[in-house]
């Protein structure tokens, strides 16, 4: 039976930003410097001076922003545009303004407790992280056979339960009932469809990689996020084969 991995699917992304208006008066014209503030979606930023009112301040001039998580959400860090280093950890983030500047508030989305990544694809649709029964996105998680919700210990077609042996519907999408992502981890999480998973191939860049050691290939969506798929391979009765070679997802 193949391996299944099971990811977040169906929600819209919203990229929220906030941008001030700019104001053109006498005070900013000798050296104005343009300050601009995004958010992913999980959160939303403001100034934290009153006074600032423009997206136009003088260079020199000293500047706190404040990144505010959603519920069930998790500040990353502030991003200058292009970087992928946090210039801050900290929510409320001052610093001297020297010239024109956009800043990144990024977080981590979490549903039902379990991280969910916006990968830029054209659906909106959202992946885990990690795989069902791992916690980190280089550990193998648990093995099913398709239409099961609980491992076991050997998988053969003499003890697979999908409508009995030797009988099969043909679905290719699962009822919740027997989704093991739903089934396992609530909320909105579930199994992709075969259509969601070419999504992921035609819009992706995918790249054999290794993480922690763990083979793998690191899928890398249209807006830079990206997820790790490690290679872990498949069960043959009680053995696993292939595993660090091969992915049955």
């Amino acid at each position: 039976m193949k391996k299944t991995l099971f990811r977040l699917l169906g929600a819209v992304v919203v990229l929220s930003a906030l941008f001030v208006s700019c104001d053109n008066s006498d005070e900013f014209v000798e050296a104005p410097c343009v300050i601009c503030l995004t958010a992913t979606e999980g959160g939303s930023v403001s100034f934290d001076d009153s006074s600032l009112t423009t997206r136009s301040c003088n260079s020199g001039r000293v500047v706190t922003v404040v990144a505010t998580a959603d519920d069930g959400c998790e500040f990353i860090g502030w991003f200058v545009e292009g970087s992928e280093t946090p210039v801050s950890t900290d929510a409320k983030y001052t610093f001297i303004v020297r010239e024109d500047i956009t800043l990144n508030a990024k977080f981590r989305i979490f549903i039902n407790g379990h991280e969910a990544v916006d990968l830029g694809l054209p659906s909106g649709l959202k992946w885990a992280t990690c795989n069902v029964g791992a916690s980190i996105p280089e550990v193998y998680g648990n093995y099913y056979a398709w239409g099961e919700t609980a491992t076991k210990s050997s998988y053969t077609i003499s003890n697979y339960t999908n409508n009995g042996y030797g009988t099969f519907d043909n679905k290719i999408t699962l009822e919740l009932s027997d989704d093991a992502a739903h089934v396992n981890w609530g909320g909105s999480w579930r199994m992709p469809t075969y259509d969601e998973f070419g999504e992921l191939f035609r819009y992706c860049t995918w790249k054999w990689a290794s993480k922690s050691g763990v083979k793998g290939y690191k899928v890398t969506g249209p807006n830079g996020n990206s997820i790790f798929l490690p290679a872990a391979g498949i069960f043959y009765g009680t053995l696993l084969n292939w595993r660090g070679s091969d992915g049955y997802y």
